[in-house]
């Protein structure tokens, strides 16, 4: 194997288990920050669009399946209202900025009428959890009662009320753990206070949460955190050659559950692609073999789409060129204040540029 391309795919795999065990405790303490009432704003915190839009959506063999939990599919059901349903009889009134747009997540009940307490009822009550910061703690739970009553009946009702009040009990006392903090600024023992900080969550959970509910709704995510720890520490071995630790990467895949390997395994393949395609742009004439690799990978039609996004003909770099000047003009204006400027451009690239294009303007800008 080319030693750049494996070098490659070490920092890669390393740099997908960093990001996964520190967005994990990142979001576990901002989300511990969200239900502190003291801590919660009254102003309403403004999403940004993401501008970098993925245009090779993966295949979908690799999409979550429609339920992945710890019950039979046969003896499961959802419990769904649609998010227009449930704002016309709610008594908080319409979604905050973060929620609007959204579905509310399922629910599900088994075939006796109780409440599957699984990563399903997690998302749910993280759903609601997430907007706490701009219509405050009180509400955020004060929804997820509301819809239990609205939604579910007895014995799911109750058991929903109980889950509720253990898992707002859990993210309370989530300071009582190591912050990320301590684990990032730990030096030489910072794997040792890593897994320490991730073995009290779990401690925590089953004890607030009780062993089965814990498993059922973290395992995934538990082992994935250990999944992560373990490429980390692998790659941190000076013992092992570049070979080894490959081997020991997909050794560490398969402790994870099917449906979260096939997704490392794509995310870590989707990245050996792109090396090569960067690799391959820097040569002449190479564009076929950047179609082929993105068509054998993501289909033909994501392949269409990113050659188009990718194409640099004289005839479009002119257009380019001639819109910059006239931005240029409209920006050194002395007449128009920065409002006036945003519109004009925006007029200009409407006039100059279709839907396909003004995407494909973007995306070269970003490259």
């Amino acid at each position: 194997m080319n030693k750049r391309y494996i070098r490659h795919a070490l920092a890669g795999a390393v740099m997908l288990s960093v990001l996964a065990v520190a967005l994990h405790l990142s979001n576990e303490e901002k989300i511990k920050q969200i239900v502190q009432p003291s801590l919660v704003s009254d102003q309403p915190q403004h999403m940004e669009a993401d501008v970098t839009t993925n245009i090779a959506e993966p295949l979908k063999s690799q999409q979550d399946k429609p339920y992945e939990g710890n019950e039979d599919i046969s003896k499961v059901r959802p419990v769904i209202i649609s998010t227009q349903d449930y704002l016309a009889n709610s008594v908080y009134g319409d979604f905050p900025l973060s929620l609007k747009g959204t579905a509310i997540p399922a629910l599900y009940v088994d075939d006796q009428g109780n409440l599957v307490q699984d990563r399903h009822a997690k998302e749910f009550i993280e759903y609601f959890i997430s907007a706490a910061r701009e219509e405050g703690t009180y509400t955020s739970v004060g929804r997820m009662q509301e819809f239990f009553s609205l939604a579910l009946t007895e014995p799911a009702l109750s058991q929903a009320h109980a889950l509720l009040d253990k898992y707002m009990e859990y993210r309370m006392q989530l300071d009582s753990v190591v912050s990320r903090n301590d684990v990032l600024l730990s030096g030489d023992k910072k794997m040792t206070a890593l897994r320490e900080a991730l073995d009290q969550r779990k401690a925590l959970r089953r004890e607030t949460l009780g062993d089965e509910v814990a498993q059922a709704m973290f395992g995934d995510s538990e082992k994935y955190e250990t999944y992560a720890v373990n490429m980390l520490q692998t790659a941190q071995d000076v013992t092992l050659t570049k070979e080894q630790k490959l081997a020991q990467i997909a050794l560490h895949e398969e402790s994870l559950p099917p449906h979260i390997r096939s997704k490392v395994r794509y995310k870590r393949e989707e990245q050996q692609i792109q090396e090569k395609i960067r690799h391959l742009k820097q040569q002449q004439n190479s564009e076929a073999e950047i179609y082929q690799l993105r068509k054998d990978f993501y289909g033909e039609g994501p392949a269409k789409k990113l050659a188009f996004m990718d194409e640099k003909s004289d005839e479009w770099l002119s257009r380019v060129q001639q819109f910059n000047v006239q931005k240029e003009q409209i920006l050194a204006s002395v007449i128009m204040n920065e409002e006036q400027k945003r519109q004009q451009i925006n007029q200009l690239r409407n006039r100059q540029f279709n839907e396909d294009e003004k995407l494909k303007l973007a995306w070269q800008a970003l490259q």
